[in-house]
């Protein structure tokens, strides 16, 4: 939140868009910036129908979205595109303030997501997202889709011993083949730190 209020202009698309969503993307360089754009929109007017069309434009492929879940913080949709592994995408409602809440929501989530992807084999996959300040409402995260019989990704760990991960929001509902799909909730230890000092992300 401080690096995004003293620099306004820093670029706030981070990761990576899944490469089979883009195959047939005629220029793959704008075809990127239009789906941070058409998600960004989304996450204000919430039309499936309107995503789908946009991003089946973009594309050039049949795409479909809609809606699998809610909970207190956040909507979830999946996005099922032609030739392309299904992926979840996690938005925060603009009427739900978490600026106040460290562990949850639009501002700490999709950052959490790339860090916990690089620290710890126990999250699912985290392919892209858009971070934002405490003054903005476009924050979101897009992960791969998990259900019963599709096999998860592996993410690349840089680093799996400096860190000590606490996940408060420990439930049944918020786990697909052993592996964490929420990112909301987690509180992160740096392992040189003094144990009682809590550093959250």
């Amino acid at each position: 939140n401080k690096i995004l209020v003293a620099c306004p202009l820093t670029k706030r698309e981070v990761g990576e868009i899944p490469k089979d969503w883009l195959k047939k993307a005629k220029n793959k360089e704008q075809a990127t910036s239009e789906i941070y754009e058409a998600i960004t929109r989304f996450t204000n007017h919430t039309n499936t129908k309107e995503l789908s069309k946009k991003l089946s434009s973009i594309l050039n492929k049949e795409t479909n979205v809609e809606l699998i879940g809610k909970g207190n913080y956040a909507k979830v949709y999946k996005i099922s595109i032609e030739g392309a592994m299904p992926t979840c995408l996690k938005i925060f409602p603009a009427s739900i303030n978490t600026s106040n809440n460290p562990y949850h929501g639009r501002n700490c989530e999709t950052q959490l997501g790339l860090f916990l992807n690089q620290h710890s084999r126990d999250f699912v996959k985290m392919h892209f997202g858009k971070v934002c300040d405490f003054k903005r409402r476009d924050g979101f995260l897009v992960t791969q889709f998990l259900d019963e019989n599709i096999k998860p990704i592996e993410t690349r760990i840089i680093d799996d011993k400096s860190y000590h991960f606490e996940y408060f929001d420990n439930h049944n509902n918020n786990y697909i083949q052993e592996k964490i799909i929420d990112f909301g909730g987690v509180g992160i230890t740096k392992l040189s730190s003094f144990p009682s000092y809590f550093n959250f992300f």
